[in-house]
């Protein structure tokens, strides 16, 4: 497909939290709950509030855990419950595995495959929201830090190919601005860059993986979260094929896409579509699907697919 200019990739992502944001013009953080109440100002500042006050800023698993009890205690719709928690858990603690496997760049092992990745991960997240499924990732992440691999670029962190990148996807000014602070917080001084992504309205899956990949040099990712906007999977069919077209998956990614049970039509279509996908792998390589049907023990389940990548026959 053809390529974006530089000019036009600013207007189609913007790699920061929403700049009209009181978090990001004043600084300010969610109001105190002395005197007052934290729900007043919704149930994102509530859990917002709640995480920043009971979790050390840098405690990636406190605040992951923080979140989702908060939620379920409240029964808010955005925390994840055990489940949900154990399946993406499962999904990190593989792709980990998997950087520690593969050699650094310039290397043909790597010398400390028992301790750390050789590489960074890179993960994305659509439909980010308020970012529970974001926080859930980091505990994996963060207690398998990769070493800070130098490369030759003059990015303006020094190319560092070692540090896990998570990119979150939002359509929501508030929830991203939400979500990017909590990210914050639990990272802490830890070598992980987190990119909030806020899409326009009129940007397709195409030319969003494309800016990525232009304009931050986030090309393949290892792990990714498929968003469930319409709750029947058709969202995902849209992003999985947007991803093999471009070539953002590694050989070996896992793509995460929950949604109604194993037994609905839906989920069948969309195992179909998983099946049929790789073949129509135009601007990437082809491959195919290794799929697996978790129950999340609600009613709906989680599909989980590994990418293998077809190597041409010689």
């Amino acid at each position: 497909p053809q390529g974006i200019a530089g000019g036009d990739m600013e207007a189609l992502l913007h790699a920061m939290p929403d700049p009209r944001s009181p978090h990001e013009t004043h600084g300010f953080e969610p109001r105190d709950a002395e005197g007052g109440n934290i729900w007043a100002f919704g149930q994102p500042h509530a859990v917002v509030h709640h995480v920043l006050h009971t979790v050390s800023s840098g405690d990636a698993m406190g605040a992951a855990d923080a979140f989702d009890s908060f939620a379920a205690m409240h029964q808010l719709s955005f925390g994840l419950h055990a489940a949900r928690a154990r399946v993406l858990e499962d999904a990190v603690r593989r792709v980990v595995g998997q950087a520690v496997k593969q050699p650094a760049p310039g290397e043909t092992t790597n010398p400390s495959a028992t301790e750390s990745p050789a590489r960074g991960v890179k993960v994305l997240v659509f439909d980010a929201g308020i970012g529970g499924k974001t926080l859930r990732c980091l505990p994996g992440l963060l207690g398998a830090p990769a070493p800070l691999l130098r490369g030759a670029g003059g990015g303006p962190d020094g190319d560092l190919l070692g540090v896990h990148e998570v990119v979150s996807i939002e359509h929501n000014a508030d929830l991203s601005s939400f979500g990017a602070r909590l990210v914050s917080h639990a990272v802490g001084e830890a070598p992980l860059r987190h990119f909030p992504m806020m899409v326009g309205e009129d940007t397709t899956l195409d030319e969003t993986l494309q800016s990525l990949h232009e304009g931050y040099e986030l090309s393949a990712f290892d792990l990714v979260l498929l968003g469930d906007g319409d709750g029947g999977r058709g969202d995902q069919k849209e992003q999985l094929a947007a991803l093999v077209r471009q070539g953002s998956l590694r050989d070996g990614a896992v793509v995460h896409a929950e949604g109604p049970a194993e037994s609905d039509k839906r989920t069948a279509e969309y195992l179909d579509a998983l099946r049929g996908v790789g073949e129509n792998a135009a601007g990437g390589p082809p491959g195919a699907f290794e799929n697996e049907v978790r129950d999340l023990g609600d009613g709906k389940a989680a599909v989980v697919s590994t990418w293998r990548e077809r190597q041409d026959e010689l």
